[in-house]
């Protein structure tokens, strides 16, 4: 006899497929390049036909000439922090998938800008276009999520040509929003200096832009906002990974500025390529086998391989610091006790500490950089009394942050808390 009954493995599956199917065909799509070439000043001319080498032409850009693009649109994956992740859909497991997320990094792939969920279209043709990103141990810099490595690399690139072009006006950029709108106003600033200091201040400007969007990302993660919105994004909010990465993301587009390594699309994906490779040697980066062995030391303590995706707190360990320092997490010599692990290299090496340029000209940059962020009505209500809002109704601004990330700290604890004692109250029902 024939039935129409579905089992509900096999739906959970089907679900699955079609997800990823759709995903796939939204997220791998064509979208402009930029690419320009950089016309010399009279001023870099003459230099050049003085033979001065000590002309700033790096410094020394028309920003006219600079190239017009569209912003990041296209968050890659959060890797939820873990290994070998199981996953449940609709609250039925299923047991042949898992999120691997562990990487090492030689299998990093070539980058991509806005590379989104499954790769994008550059316009290296001898690269394949195909990012793999994952979580890295590094002696020095702890877990390294390389997916947000990329993303706010990229937004920072983009925020850096928004600046240099329209520096000494009053302009703003809005970008896709996280719980509603994000909008940035930016006052006009006066420069001062020569001209390699306009391309210092709209560094500093972008990626001090770029951090609070960034930990904006973690407060909407956990206060509902989902790339997509069937998948709960909520177990990687606040992971403990994030900002680092995040930061050290900034960090390496900061250098790519400065070294000029940017002004088309292709230059700038294979030199961030080189500058990964070489700051993931610099942290001590070490290989796949060896960053499974961390992640699984520490199973238990900073994460919880008994459950599956998309439960919250299958992560255990969290950074709510929404400073402009971040200092990693390292496996400590007490949690690697009695376990065979790679020794640190170089093995006295301090732990690599980030910190964010957040002033100009002795004044916070706050003063010209004005970020609203605004929340719709139905996420309002998440935010616990008195944390958010103090400055506009219906917007929310980076001096807020500190207060909702102790809020959402003490809520996580107290949920956590109550999952725990009720974990153990069905374990004393169960014992005969």
């Amino acid at each position: 006899m024939n039935s129409t009954h579905t089992s509900p493995i096999k739906l959970a599956l089907t679900s699955l497929a079609v997800i990823l199917a759709l995903a796939l065909s939204s997220c791998a799509t064509k979208r402009p390049m930029w690419a320009v070439t950089i016309s010399p000043t009279p001023e870099a001319v003459q230099a050049a036909m003085d033979q001065n080498a000590y002309y700033p032409y790096r410094g020394d850009i028309n920003p006219v000439h600079l190239p017009q693009f569209e912003p990041p649109m296209r968050l890659r994956p959060c890797c939820v922090f873990g290994m070998d992740v199981k996953v449940s859909l609709n609250s039925i497991p299923i047991p042949i998938y898992q999120v691997v997320n562990v990487i090492g990094k030689k299998g990093l792939g070539p980058h991509t800008y806005d590379s989104g969920f499954f790769g994008g279209y550059g316009t290296d043709k001898k690269a394949s276009t195909n990012e793999n990103n994952g979580v890295i141990y590094t002696c020095r810099g702890g877990f390294i999520d390389t997916a947000h490595v990329r993303d706010y690399s990229d937004l920072t690139i983009y925020l850096f040509f928004e600046f240099y072009k329209n520096l000494g006006t009053a302009f703003d950029v809005e970008l896709k929003g996280e719980l509603g709108p994000r909008v940035i106003l930016v006052d006009p600033v006066e420069i001062k200096g020569g001209k390699f200091e306009r391309a210092r201040v709209a560094a500093v400007m972008a990626s001090w832009t770029a951090y609070q969007l960034s930990l904006w990302h973690e407060i909407a993660q956990w206060h509902g906002y989902s790339e997509f919105s069937m998948f709960s994004e909520e177990p990687s909010a606040y992971s403990l990974e994030d900002a680092y990465s995040n930061l050290l993301g900034i960090s390496i587009a900061n250098g790519l500025i400065y070294s000029a390594l940017i002004f088309n699309d292709n230059q700038y994906a294979r030199n961030f390529d080189t500058w990964f490779q070489a700051t993931l040697k610099t942290l001590g980066a070490v290989s796949e086998k060896e960053s499974r062995s961390y992640m699984r030391h520490v199973d238990g303590t900073w994460w919880d391989s008994t459950k599956r995706l998309p439960e919250k707190f299958i992560v255990l360990k969290r950074n709510y610091d929404m400073g402009h320092v971040q200092t990693p997490f390292l496996v400590t010599d007490t949690l690697k006790a009695n376990a065979t692990m790679p020794s640190p290299y170089p093995a006295d090496a301090p732990p690599a500490t980030l910190r964010l340029e957040d002033t100009l000209y002795e004044s916070p940059v706050s003063d010209w950089v004005h970020i609203q962020l605004f929340v719709d009505e139905a996420y309002r209500q998440t935010f616990a009394p008195g944390t958010a809002f103090n400055t506009w109704p219906d917007a929310i601004t980076p001096d807020e942050f500190q207060a909702i990330a102790d809020a959402d700290k003490q809520a996580d604890a107290l949920s956590l808390k109550k999952q725990q004692n009720a974990t153990g109250e069905n374990e004393k029902k169960a014992t005969p």
